[in-house]
């Protein structure tokens, strides 16, 4: 197996998260406009100053000693790794190039300058360095080769160089310092510190980095669950639509075809079919309907007149359903249209329409529906007796039960259904509880139409991951 096979593949995910991780420009505080290419990271800045600082104090052994080639060198040096820090995050390899170059040279210089130069501070840029590559480059292959460089500076570090420079041979004591094995000693100790200080610079910025990719795709797999979670509502709410608008209308057509068949007779088979034309062509455009508000066409909404009741009552009784039924008179559905919500007005209707289709489907073909509209809340209950053989069955039974129980959950309301014993026979009942909306006044004219009034629109904050 080769060492490409071994390797995980990387995801689009993985791509995703690594640059969420690496975007400094949303985590530090720019100089500049955000937007601007220009922009830079101001602690970066603030680096390259301190840096400059550091080349004008070395600046200064020119001044007492004379342009010695190794001050003008240090001094040049120091002056291109403090401009380097200012690029640290805007130019990741760049500026870790020209620093890891400019650091060798600094060795170098230490190594065979025969005046003393001294320890200085910019050395701890080395970590800098590194820090920023495996922490905002996060490239592989990029932070490895960064922290090769790390550790081959840790073994020839500053204080090892200086060790065996020309400059400290020349001082005085130098011999009996080696004679004593003070050299092993300096070696070992200035390498440990150093190599310790790039482990931990290395395992701060991977966990950093880390860390910020996991928070992202923690924040994917939510957003992912968010929108799977939608995509199920969407889905419940066009199984529950369809079945409201074609399932009520289908067992009313199957009903006045069967009944047609039975009885028989030209008169009374024209008229069903008449009847079942007219539930078609209605069901037809309340599919174009939802079509339309699927598509986003226009401002288009399912009915929700309460007037619709008589109309579901009149087609249950065409159908043949022997109904005896009590609603609200006309001024009062009117007004419940104008006060109530949307969703209201629809729970009521199709809980009506449901237990309707029920009775005929399932029913002995007698029915008895009471609608009921007290303050604060709409009572709806249907009871048919059920065939003495017990009710009929029928393929997808509880579809409509369900999408109703749903429809009660939107609005807050209750929903009971199954059989019972009443009156020395078994039957069916369903009762709906709705709760609605209180009217502003008893004496508000009713508005036939308005809309419903809107609700709060809760919003959720943009928080900025960190």
């Amino acid at each position: 197996m080769t060492r490409s096979q071994d390797r995980a593949p990387v995801t689009a995910r993985d791509l995703e998260a690594r640059a969420y991780a690496t975007d400094w420009r949303r985590r530090c505080a720019l100089l500049g406009p955000a937007a601007s290419k220009w922009a830079v990271p101001a602690v970066d800045v603030v680096i390259g100053v301190l840096v400059l600082l550091v080349a004008l104090v070395d600046s200064s052994l020119i001044t007492r000693f004379g342009p010695h080639w190794a001050y003008v060198a240090d001094v040049v040096l120091t002056v291109v790794i403090g401009l380097a820090q200012v690029l640290r995050r805007r130019a990741v390899r760049l500026s870790m190039a020209v620093t890891a170059t400019a650091l060798a040279a600094c060795g170098l210089l230490i190594a065979v300058s025969p005046v003393t130069l001294g320890l200085s501070p910019v050395s701890l840029v080395a970590l800098l360095a590194v820090h920023a590559v495996i922490r905002w480059d996060g490239g592989p292959r990029w932070s490895l080769a960064a922290l090769v460089l790390a550790v081959v500076g840790s073994l020839a570090n500053p204080v090892v160089l200086h060790r065996f420079s020309p400059a400290f041979a020349a001082r005085p004591g130098s011999a009996a310092i080696d004679g004593s094995g003070g050299v092993l000693i300096t070696v070992v100790l200035a390498d440990a510190v150093c190599l310790l200080a790039v482990a931990l610079t290395a395992l701060d910025a991977s966990t950093r980095r880390r860390r910020l990719e996991d928070r992202y795709r923690e924040l994917d797999a939510e957003r992912e669950g968010a929108r799977e979670a939608a995509a199920a509502e969407e889905r419940l709410l066009l199984a529950r639509e369809l079945h409201d608008l074609l399932g009520h209308s289908l067992t009313a057509i199957k009903v006045q075809a069967a009944t047609g068949l039975a009885v028989g007779g030209e008169a009374n088979e024209a008229r069903a079919l008449g009847l079942i034309e007219s539930t078609a062509d209605s069901s037809l455009r309340e599919v174009r309907e939802l079509v339309r508000l699927l598509r986003g066409v226009g401002d288009v909404e399912p009915r929700a007149s309460l007037a619709a009741l008589r109309t579901a009552v009149d087609g249950a009784r065409e159908a043949g359903l022997r109904l005896d039924a009590a609603l609200p008179g006309d001024d009062e559905l009117a007004r419940a249209d104008a006060e109530w919500t949307r969703t209201q007005r629809l729970a009521v209707l199709r809980a009506v329409q449901e237990a309707l289709a029920n009775a005929l489907r399932h029913g002995d073909g007698s029915a008895r529906l009471r609608v009921t509209i007290d303050a604060g809340r709409c009572a709806v209950e249907v009871v048919n007796p059920l065939p003495e053989d017990g009710p009929r069955p029928s393929p997808g039974s509880g579809t409509g039960l369900d999408g109703l129980r749903e429809r009660m959950r939107l609005v807050g309301g209750s929903l009971e259904a199954g059989a019972r014993d009443e009156a020395g026979s078994r039957v069916f009942a369903l009762t709906a509880t709705v709760p609605v909306s209180t009217a502003p006044s008893i004496h508000a004219e009713p508005r036939p139409g308005a809309p419903a009034p809107a609700g709060p629109s809760p919003s959720t904050p943009d928080k900025d991951a960190r």
